[in-house]
């Protein structure tokens, strides 16, 4: 209704000193409690700490307003973070924004102006939840005369790529300037993105027939197709009109789950545990949103006359328990309405072909699992993996395994049998992948070895 909200610092507002300077928020954004319940309020903005020295300032308080001990983004027990990037001794109250990473546990990223020996670069620093910093990149066009650059805000896109907006000088005339990072946890470098603009770097200057001025980006917003979309001003004899720009993406990346099964051994083979069969490869999915519908494949192309089996386990109606789906080559199946926070429990199974014929003598490798069509990414994946060589029909000695997944997870754990013999690695080059092989030279049938991914999607 417009009242002020008194829950909050018991009166609505909520002012910080940081050192009897000139303090000023110019940006906020909220983060979840990872210690708890609620969340926190990040303030992003500058400090005056002495005469003429600014700082970056960020500040963290609980939703109530109240202080939040060794809050998050800050390394002190007064919820406070304070610095210099680069070289300034002084940094410009011009610009400063700051955007979360929702799927790299929130870390923090800021945008702002630097004057770096003696002109103006856009600077983006980057921080973990516990206030460690992830890395800082300052721009250097050295090669422009008279080059400088401000940052005035910052978005991070599906692909976890920071996108920052403002105004720049790239060649003696001011432009709107887009700038494209890389995420430093994904490729390990805070660095422009050669896949965008040129060297990442977007330049838009009005028609100098049409619009003889300057054009500048203060707000921007990535669209749920991946276009960005900046707002800003355009000036002209003194004058100042708004202005909105909308530039294309690439095609999003494609929404697919991919298993590689490097073997799977024929039933008959017991197991310490009566509840786990070595001949079944279970993969269980939860979503935190409703699915109208996901879409599995099991492609295998078996010479030997052997079935694949697909099961959903659970959910499913009473009567109902054990959906099953065989063929030799190619299972295509689609499970609809799926509700949220509801477990996906799909089952892989290898067995002999049916009228009393032993079916393939030898293993079932190389399967490939395709998960698709779902509207969000599950947040959480669960994999049982068996081990080692069964010896029936002999074969090769290794056998390779992938998980391939449209972006990076938050979190990745394996856990193994310790007689096991493998070799693990994660790539991240184009899509998200573990890799492992397994050259373990006797069949591991105590228990299985699992594969456990989660995302930071909202539940």
């Amino acid at each position: 209704d417009g009242s002020l909200d008194t829950s909050f610092d018991s009166d609505g507002y909520k002012t910080v000193d940081f050192a009897a300077g000139t303090d000023v928020a110019k940006s906020l954004v909220c983060s979840p409690n990872q210690a708890g319940e609620g969340y926190f309020i990040i303030a992003v903005g500058y400090a005056g700490i002495e005469e003429d020295d600014n700082q970056v300032a960020v500040f963290a308080c609980k939703e109530d307003g109240t202080l939040a001990p060794a809050g998050p983004y800050s390394t002190g027990s007064d919820s406070k973070l304070t610095f210099r990037p680069g070289n300034t001794t002084s940094i410009s109250h011009t610009g400063l924004d700051c955007a979360l990473d929702e799927s790299s546990n929130y870390d923090l990223y800021i945008t702002g102006l630097t004057d770096n020996n003696s002109r103006p670069h856009i600077f983006v620093r980057g921080y973990q939840y516990n206030g460690s910093l992830i890395q800082q990149f300052i721009s250097d066009r050295s090669g422009v005369t008279d080059n400088w650059d401000i940052g005035r805000t910052i978005r991070i896109n599906a692909q976890r790529k920071i996108i920052v907006a403002g105004e720049g000088n790239p060649e003696n005339s001011s432009t709107l300037t887009l700038l494209r990072l890389l995420n430093p946890t994904i490729s390990g470098y805070l660095t422009p993105d050669p896949a965008f603009g040129t060297n990442g770097w977007v330049f838009t200057a009005p028609d100098p027939m049409l619009y003889p001025g300057h054009i500048c980006g203060t707000g921007m917003t990535v669209m749920s197709d991946g276009r960005i979309l900046v707002s800003g001003y355009y000036s002209k004899d003194g004058r100042d009109w708004l202005a909105l720009v909308r530039y294309l993406s690439e095609p999003p990346p494609l929404k697919e789950i991919t298993i590689k099964i490097g073997l799977l051994p024929l039933p008959g083979i017991s197991p310490i545990s009566s509840r786990l069969n070595p001949s079944e490869y279970p993969i269980q999915l939860r979503f935190a949103e409703q699915q109208s519908k996901v879409n599995v494949k099991v492609n295998w192309d078996d010479k030997d006359g052997a079935l694949l089996r697909l099961q959903r386990r659970w959910p499913a109606p009473d009567t109902e328990e054990r959906l099953e789906t065989e063929a030799a080559k190619t299972i295509n199946v689609t499970y609809q309405d799926i509700a949220a926070n509801e477990d996906i429990y799909l089952v892989v199974k290898h067995q002999p072909a049916f009228g009393g014929q032993p079916g393939s003598q030898y293993h079932a490798r190389d399967i490939v699992v395709t998960i698709s069509e779902y509207t969000s990414v599950p947040y959480g994946l669960h994999l049982q993996i068996w081990l080692g060589d069964p010896g029936i029909g002999g074969g090769p000695n290794t056998f390779t395994h992938e998980l391939i997944l449209p972006i990076a997870p938050s979190n990745f754990s394996s856990e193994y049998p310790h007689s096991a013999v493998v070799s693990e690695k994660i790539l991240t080059e184009e899509n998200w992948t573990w890799h492992m092989e397994d050259s373990t030279p006797t069949f591991i049938s105590d228990y299985p070895a699992t594969v456990d991914v989660y995302f930071d999607v909202k539940r």
